[in-house]
């Protein structure tokens, strides 16, 4: 008689150490607040420049072991992003146009006497700013790179998984014991709301929501790759062999997801759990649209969402009420709009240039009045605060080119059959912290916009075979 029991095919593959340091690194940016202080923020910066280099030197010596990736859309998404780079340095050259610096340079000029002047109204800013952008398109590169090989795209999540499960049991331990730490500070803000290693409630929900749909990718792939050793038994009799032959660690495996619920629910954060509900959809429909669900199949996925966003406010309780109070909402709304109104008069004043990448917070000081009682160090709004700063054009250019590599993952999620949790995976997170950028400032604290940019490289990297030609 055959025995009918369950066997995990277990991949052996060693990564390349620069990979394996470039996982490190991912897993320890949200250790120190998000990385989004100068210090860790430009040691982000200097490691990924260093692994970028290793990557490259270590690709051209060694024998290719991929196929041909997208190159047309890859160039183009390239040069876009290098033209951005390139515009926000010229934004603080001297030797630009005068009649495009900013008029506020003649002012100073006049009182001061003879000086500089700049497009840029706060040049000094310029490059921290300049290492956190180009360190994010390095990071893509590097995933992009070690993705290519389907063992390093599921190290790479796996990775991302457990690191955010680990953050997230931290903030619960710190919230059961009365959440008035973070590390081995006081907290000076949201002390009532679970935020982990992050200072901000919003952005760890942020990241948290992006470590569920890493272990969501994850478990997905581990199941698929268990199967029954005897392929003749019936469907109904291949489940129940499959759910009977589950040890404990596939049960604890299915665990980790309702620890990302708990801790998201903690953290009172409304919109970083709507952004990741939002997040969570995306991913599940293109993995409906990958495996060619039917309506059967849909209408189950449509209500599992419902049961998530009922489970997500049934757990949270007061803690994420909190953050539905309407005159909480009311105020919150108030002073969000009347900033964002300010912000978008702003971009109207100079479209084109722009004001210089890093100077949100001294050039808005011009715009503020007395519509906005609180002074925004963020415009609260990552699409406004990137049109402020680089100007209409150079944001265009950069969506373009976040549109190209995001199309690579849309026709992956449509053409592609063994790999393609990787560019639904990347769809998702996309939506996730695309959703969330419309209310906050996740994006610019370096730990998330590093896993997002991580998870798009595996995505775009897994959206061709390695033997298909473009």
């Amino acid at each position: 008689m055959t025995d009918k029991k369950l066997i995990t095919q277990k991949v052996k593959t060693r990564q390349p150490l620069w990979f394996e340091l470039f996982l490190l690194l991912l897993v320890l940016m949200p250790l120190p607040f998000g990385s989004n202080r100068p210090w860790a923020s430009d040691l982000f910066a200097l490691l990924t420049g260093a692994l970028t280099l290793w990557m490259l030197f270590d690709v051209y010596h060694a024998k290719p072991f991929i196929g041909p990736a997208p190159r047309k859309r890859l160039l183009f998404a390239a040069a876009c992003f290098a033209l951005v780079l390139l515009w926000t340095y010229l934004q603080t050259a001297s030797f630009m146009p005068t009649s495009w610096h900013h008029p506020l340079w003649a002012e100073a000029q006049s009182v001061l006497g003879a000086g500089p002047s700049f497009i840029s109204l706060d040049p000094d800013a310029f490059w921290e700013a300049f290492l956190r952008f180009g360190a994010l398109g390095l990071c893509f590169l590097v995933a992009f790179t070690g993705g290519r090989d389907r063992h390093g795209a599921f190290s790479l999540v796996k990775a991302l998984a457990f690191a955010g499960v680990f953050y997230a049991l931290y903030g619960l331990v710190v919230q059961a014991a009365g959440g008035t730490t973070i590390l081995w500070y006081e907290k000076w803000a949201y002390e009532a709301c679970l935020s982990s290693t992050f200072v901000n409630k919003n952005s760890y929900a942020t990241y948290g929501g992006l470590g569920l749909l890493c272990t969501l990718a994850f478990l997905i792939q581990y199941f698929r790759h268990m199967r029954i050793e005897d392929v003749a038994l019936a469907a109904q009799s291949r489940k129940a062999a499959f759910i009977a032959s589950l040890g404990f660690k596939e049960i604890l495996w299915l665990t980790l997801p309702f620890i990302y619920v708990a801790a998201l629910s903690l953290s009172c954060s409304r919109a970083g759990v709507a952004s990741t509900l939002v997040g969570m959809g995306v991913f599940f429909m293109a993995l409906a649209v990958n495996r060619r669900w039917g309506m059967r199949l849909w209408g189950i996925l449509t209500a599992l969402g419902l049961g998530v966003f009922l489970f997500f406010l049934t757990l949270g309780g007061d803690a994420l009420l909190m953050g539905l109070d309407q005159a909480q909402l009311d105020e919150d709304s108030s002073m969000r709009l009347a900033g964002y109104n300010l912000v978008r008069q702003a971009i109207m004043d100079n479209p084109w240039l722009g004001f210089g990448l890093g100077s949100f917070e001294n050039a808005f000081r011009l715009y503020r009045d007395s519509s906005l009682p609180v002074w925004f160090h963020h415009a609260h709004n990552d699409y406004l605060e990137t049109a402020f700063e680089f100007g209409l054009p150079a944001f265009s250019l950069l969506m373009m080119a976040l549109f190209a590599l995001l199309s690579c993952c849309l026709q992956g999620v449509w053409g592609r059959k063994r790999g393609g949790v990787y560019p639904a995976l990347a769809c998702g997170a996309l939506a996730l912290v695309g959703t969330h950028a419309f209310m906050d400032f996740s994006m610019h604290i370096p730990a998330i916009a590093a896993t997002a940019m991580a998870l798009l490289g595996v995505g775009v990297a897994q959206s061709w075979s390695s033997r298909q030609e473009t």
